[in-house]
């Protein structure tokens, strides 16, 4: 005699549901299946797993993030003394510079002491010890929208940084901050003391 498969069909749309079925009844699922299946994992696993955002530079897990959690600068540091562009990285890296000489000199009881004048072009905001503090954006951790399909297997905190290293509304603003600079008069402050002494004498008089 001939065996005679019986075949059951049944049309599952909660995925739930679907689920125990096929764990009930012990269907056996598909390559396809299977593939989906590791894919749903790998992606649960990869959003539980901490990153670092290229953005802010701080610590996240994907799954606990929220939009806003994120504050950064979408600017470039810019030098008011050497008139050179830097990256974040880079000008911690020179506030660094100049707090350890400014220790050796303290040490030596050598003066002056040196300091910086860096300034964060998108928002003008003075960049000291505290780079990315007093950031002027706030969104979602993660790549910024435009490089959505970057390459990971960079390093995607100095492609970041490049990409806020080309931005044309900071550049534009940090343009007309530099002209302002150059027109205003600038008065000494011996010239303010002596117009302050005649005053203050022709009122005695």
């Amino acid at each position: 005699s001939q065996d005679v498969e019986k075949w059951i069909v049944m049309i599952a749309k909660d995925p739930l549901l679907k689920s125990l079925l096929i764990e009930d009844i012990e269907f056996k699922e598909t390559h396809l299946q299977l593939k989906q299946k590791q894919d749903e994992e790998d992606k649960r696993m990869d959003e539980e797993t901490v990153r670092q955002c290229p953005k802010c530079t701080q610590n996240y897990i994907p799954a606990k993030s929220n939009y806003g959690d994120c504050c950064y600068h979408d600017g470039f540091v810019y030098d008011l003394d050497t008139q050179e562009r830097l990256t974040g990285d880079q000008a911690r890296e020179k506030v660094q510079q100049i707090k350890l000489a400014n220790r050796r000199q303290q040490q030596q009881q050598q003066l002056p002491k040196l300091e910086t004048n860096l300034i964060w072009a998108c928002c003008l905001t003075l960049a000291d010890d505290q780079i990315y503090a007093s950031p002027c954006q706030r969104g979602a951790h993660g790549l910024p929208d435009e490089l959505g399909n970057l390459d990971l297997t960079y390093d995607p905190i100095a492609i970041v940084q490049e990409h806020f290293s080309k931005n044309t509304l900071a550049s534009k603003k940090l343009d007309r901050f530099l002209q302002n600079q150059k027109h205003r008069p600038v008065q000494s402050k011996t010239t303010y003391s002596a117009q302050s002494k005649t005053t203050y004498s022709a009122g005695k008089r």
